[in-house]
């Protein structure tokens, strides 16, 4: 069964190597890498054509003629994907040997349950580790603290991601109804979560199988979860109120695109959360109770009882 992996790449030069050795060392081997470089100002680009060159059955560079960013970047490369099960690549991570084997099993096994027809979605947890490979957390989701959970519960998933992208692994039928990925859309991965979450099932597996790299320059850097961090968001209100103004127009974009296709309680979810703040004072408040609008942690969700 032949794997497709995306790997969306900008100013990687430090660490793309490690993480292309590391999926050259999967367990499963029957694999095509797709590389798109978002135009990068290093040697990202040199570094992939050595590899390509190397290995050109195995890997293959999409052409990029203006920088999209990290989502549309993201997308480009999935558009590129022709077989029936997709993985996604940060290019800082290392993979662990088994990581293909065993998410492909779960998909398997997702299959026999739901049928192959219905859009499917499998992450992992993964380890914490700094920019040296040594080791910070056994476990992002203990701590972030994350319940993986939650990646079915579309009222959360308005609110805040669970899901890792560099864990995922979709079926075919899972990225038709994905793509294009919006503009609108805040993360890559969040926005397959929020798709797979209302058409599809989600399934977790409770094991890491990726070392997350911890470093200054990553995008979406973990950091530990407690009452420091949380405080530290907190006294922010701006940004606070900036981030809820972008889950709702991510949610606002989900409609217009997914309307037609929603359930009826898919659909008052969702276009109460676009719409909250349109209500008086009393009433947003109430339904964000109601309507179970939670982030992780008591604080954060006093910030956004605070701002919306």
């Amino acid at each position: 069964m032949i794997i497709d992996i995306v790997l969306a790449t900008y100013n990687g030069e430090k660490y793309i190597e490690e993480q292309i050795q590391s999926i050259l060392r999967q367990s499963h081997t029957n694999w095509n890498l797709l590389i798109r470089d978002d135009l990068s100002q290093d040697k990202t680009l040199e570094i992939i054509k050595q590899y390509q060159v190397q290995y050109p059955e195995k890997i293959k560079i999409i052409n990029s003629f203006r920088r999209l960013g990290t989502s549309q970047n993201f997308s480009k490369i999935l558009a590129s994907t022709t077989s029936d099960y997709v993985m996604f690549c940060d290019q800082d991570d290392v993979w662990l040997p088994n990581k293909i084997e065993i998410t492909l099993n779960k998909i398997f096994t997702m299959e026999k349950k739901y049928g192959k027809n219905c859009p499917l979605l499998v992450h992992t947890d993964l380890k914490v580790i700094d920019q040296n490979l040594s080791l910070i957390s056994n476990s992002f989701w203990h701590y972030q603290n994350l319940n993986p959970k939650q990646g079915n519960n579309l009222r959360r998933l308005l609110v805040q991601n669970v899901i890792t992208g560099c864990t995922v692994m979709i079926n075919k039928p899972l990225k038709n109804l994905i793509l294009p990925i919006p503009s609108e859309a805040i993360m890559h991965d969040w926005w397959i979560a929020l798709v797979a979450s209302v058409f599809g099932k989600i399934d977790y597996i409770d094991i890491p199988t990726v070392l997350y790299r911890q470093h200054q320059s990553n995008d979406t850097g973990a950091k530990k979860w407690g009452f420091n961090y949380v405080f530290s968001k907190l006294i922010k209100i701006n940004k606070i109120e900036e981030y809820f103004q972008k889950t709702t127009i991510q949610a606002q974009k989900f409609l217009e695109i997914y309307q037609q296709k929603l359930n009826t309680n898919s659909l008052d979810i969702i276009n109460t959360y676009s719409y909250l703040k349109t209500f008086g004072f009393f009433k947003k408040r109430f339904l964000l109770i109601k309507k179970g609008y939670y982030q992780v942690g008591s604080l954060k969700n006093l910030g956004l009882f605070l701002i919306v």
